[in-house]
């Protein structure tokens, strides 16, 4: 046991061959040797050091640290973590193992920073070519850019064209060329094709147009007419396209209502652009209103229109058709007849006299049409009985014609009776 001296990694075979000479001995002479705690003593300091050197062995496994050390370093930071305090004293590389950790720690923030870039990268790179629809796509890329730290910001290589993308959209959806891209999307559902957009920027800006008569210039175009939108397509698409905005359901309504009434397109597209609010988005483009009016018959008194309409409705039956709506019209705005002589145009036409009404259907349908109403039990059999005592279907009218009623009915429609 003496001769074991100082242990070290190389103290096995002495330590070894103490043991087994103490083995070797009786239970009697065992008791007699007086450095038994000694060979217990070197026994537990050789187990010690060979424990910290297999830690030292797994930490000089770990080489050049990379991204793929991860697993040795662990392997050895479980190894040096299940020693005991003394065996981890013993180890000698514990500095090489916290250089590792550090390094490799460095390696993966590294990476990270260059992942987070290239994924702005790629999102700027989506971007392409840069169009009225690219907002989203830059908005994205803008928003990623905006929340890496500094030094991850440094490593984006395609930030310029990221701003030169911010220029280039700022230029097609404001100014004079913001206007027009704004009516191909909203009126035409598609982007202006380069020579478009240049003639009509051309002549927003030589002043040869104001933003009236150019959405009235598109709206009216064999393109838009040939899609064929619905009244509620048309209204939603100008409050989109003149007043910047969606429709409010009480005026979508009421704009239907006036094209469903006889009103022309014209008279809707006029009635936008004269606002207020398109004033403000002209105003907003740097580019003069102008102005835009209609000069169809039928939009020259939305009432007296209303008026003939219902009487399509009333009497025929059926839907006006723009002919005849405008040849009526025609004949209440310009004071040419009253509202009373008119209505007996449709009274007295083919169309109505060929349905052969008997007296209680015509008489049903003077109520309906002049007093807005259904009759009363009482009048109808008084009419019915003037007609089969032989009135005219003529007096009949007349009667109704020169009623209270009817007199308030045309001054509400603004009509001369």
């Amino acid at each position: 046991i003496a001769a074991i001296g100082k242990v070290t990694l190389d103290s096995k075979a002495a330590i070894e061959k103490a043991e087994k000479a103490y083995a070797d001995l009786t239970k009697a002479q065992q008791k007699l040797v007086e450095k038994k705690a000694d060979l217990d003593a070197a026994r537990a300091a050789y187990e010690d050091l060979v424990a910290a050197k297999a830690v030292d062995d797994k930490i000089a496994a770990i080489g050049k640290v990379t991204l793929d050390s991860k697993a040795a370093i662990e392997k050895a930071e479980k190894a040096y973590a299940d020693l005991t305090k003394a065996q981890q004293k013993l180890v000698e590389k514990k500095a090489d193992l916290d250089a590792a950790r550090a390094a490799y720690e460095a390696l993966v923030a590294a990476k990270a920073d260059q992942d987070a870039a290239k994924a702005v990268d790629d999102k700027i790179a989506a971007v392409g070519k840069v169009t009225v629809d690219s907002k989203s796509k830059i908005d994205a890329a803008r928003n990623a850019y905006n929340k890496l730290t500094d030094s991850q910001k440094k490593l984006v290589s395609k930030y310029n064209v990221l701003t030169a993308a911010e220029a280039t959209y700022k230029d097609l959806t404001t100014g004079v060329k913001g206007f027009v891209n704004r009516l191909y999307k909203n009126i035409l559902g598609r982007n202006a094709d380069e020579a478009g957009l240049n003639a009509w920027v051309k002549v927003l800006n030589e002043g040869k147009e104001g933003g009236s008569e150019t959405v009235a210039n598109f709206v009216f175009s064999k393109e838009y007419e040939s899609r064929k939108v619905s009244d509620e397509e048309f209204v939603t698409t100008m409050y989109k396209t003149i007043l910047g905005r969606n429709p409010d359901k009480a005026g979508l309504d009421a704009w239907v209502s006036k094209l469903t009434t006889g009103m022309t397109r014209r008279y809707v597209v006029a009635g936008f652009t004269n606002s207020d609010e398109f004033a403000k988005l002209c105003k907003s483009y740097g580019i003069k209103v102008g102005s835009f009016v209609s000069n169809e018959i039928a939009d020259q008194n939305d009432m007296a229109t209303s008026f003939v309409s219902r009487l399509y409705t009333q009497v025929l039956g059926r839907k006006w058709d723009r002919d005849g709506l405008n040849a009526w019209t025609a004949q209440l705005v310009n004071h040419e007849t009253g509202a009373g002589q008119l209505s007996k145009g449709f009274f007295f036409s083919q169309e109505l006299l060929k349905k052969n009404l008997t007296s209680r259907e015509f008489v049903t349908l003077c109520y309906r049409t002049y007093l807005d109403r259904n009759p009363d039990q009482a009048g109808l059999d008084a009419w019915v009985k003037l007609m089969n005592e032989g009135s005219s279907m003529e007096e009949i009218l007349d009667g109704f014609i020169g009623s209270q009623e009817f007199t308030n009915m045309c001054a509400r429609y603004g009509i001369d009776r």
